[in-house]
């Protein structure tokens, strides 16, 4: 063992010891300061209280290395197990650019939880026992269903484009047409400025039920479908069906499925069971059939709505599908002023 007077840690006497001297640089700070304190120095200690000094001082500089050590390998450790967040996915914001969203209890949000933040583009929302609302500021709010999950994939000012991976949200919405899409893992709603229901499982089997205005409903193959407030439409990979009123006849609804099937000899029987309140369903059939058979569409068709004036005379079955088009939408219009719910 050093004898006192031959070690610097001891009194300073002996050759300066580096690593004492930096330890001593980072606890400077920390020092006794006896003018400060109101401490006068003693003259007259003697020997032992010198030397007991000393190992008080050092045992305290020992203790607070090892303290800083210690602090050090715990940071290094929770660093190397704190869990990364996946590339892509934002985690729960608390302010920036997004859709604000607030729920009555813990939802997933990316990486993280919480009851409220901002959902940003990339990332998601996933709602558990209690339903969520995401906010769209000037424009409306979409609700969330529990067990259901929204991404938000784009946000420009002319689209706002979210997905329901699952579940089932309900949306309100007062925007310029087409500024609000909610793709599915098979269809895609295009909000036409209205108020909507739309559900949809993993496998991409679901239901749109427009409750307000309307929504264009499609899918990568064939025409889109306009549901208009008070009708409703399946849908599926690869198929949308035909919208239909909750009034619909068992007869009309046979003769649908096999048209949304393809199934085109079964357009007899749905325009026989067709009646008053299936104006949108048959205003949807114009477009949806083979354009030999648009003329039959069109003559129980007209006795609902007239033909538009720029459309007469015109030849609906030839291969242009815009004027078939064009009267789907003014009967459209005509349901929504005066026979919608």
């Amino acid at each position: 063992m050093t004898e006192p007077g031959t070690d610097y840690l001891w009194d300073r006497s002996g050759p300066v010891d580096p690593e004492v001297a930096a330890l001593e640089a980072v606890l400077a700070p920390l020092g006794l300061d006896p003018a400060a304190a109101g401490v006068a120095p003693t003259a007259s200690a003697g020997p032992v209280d010198a030397l007991a000094a000393r190992r008080a001082r050092r045992r305290l500089i020992g203790a607070v290395g090892a303290g800083l050590l210690a602090a050090a390998a715990a940071l290094l450790w929770w660093s190397s197990r704190r869990p990364e967040r996946p590339a892509g996915v934002a985690a729960c914001a608390s302010s920036g650019d997004g859709f604000p969203f607030e729920a009555s209890a813990d939802l997933r949000c990316g990486a993280g939880r919480g009851r409220a933040g901002v959902l940003a583009v990339g990332g998601s929302i996933e709602t558990g026992a209690a339903p969520a609302v995401v906010t769209l500021p000037a424009h409306g709010r979409v609700e969330l269903a529990p067990g259901s999950r929204l991404a938000l994939r784009g946000s420009r000012p002319d689209e706002h484009r979210f997905v329901l991976e699952r579940g089932e949200l309900s949306a309100q919405v007062k925007a310029p047409p087409r500024l609000f899409v909610v793709e599915t893992p098979s269809a895609t709603a295009v909000d036409l400025g209205c108020a909507y229901t739309l559900t949809v499982d993993e496998a991409g089997l679901g239901r749109l039920t427009v409750t307000g205005g309307k929504v264009e409903l499609a899918v990568a193959v064939g025409p889109p479908m306009v549901v208009a407030a008070g009708t409703s439409a399946s849908f599926a990979v690869g198929r949308v069906g035909t919208p239909v009123a909750p009034t619909a006849a068992p007869a009309l609804r046979a003769a649908l499925a096999d048209l949304d099937d393809g199934r085109f000899d079964a357009l007899p029987a749905a325009l026989a069971a067709a009646g008053d309140g299936d104006l949108v369903t048959l205003a949807n059939l114009l477009v949806r059939v083979p354009p030999a058979r648009r003329p039959e569409v069109a003559a129980r068709l007209a006795e609902l709505v007239p033909v538009p004036e720029r459309l007469l005379g015109v030849d609906l079955s030839a291969p242009d599908p815009q004027p078939a088009e064009a009267w789907r939408a003014d009967a459209v219009e005509v349901w929504m002023v005066g026979r919608a719910p």
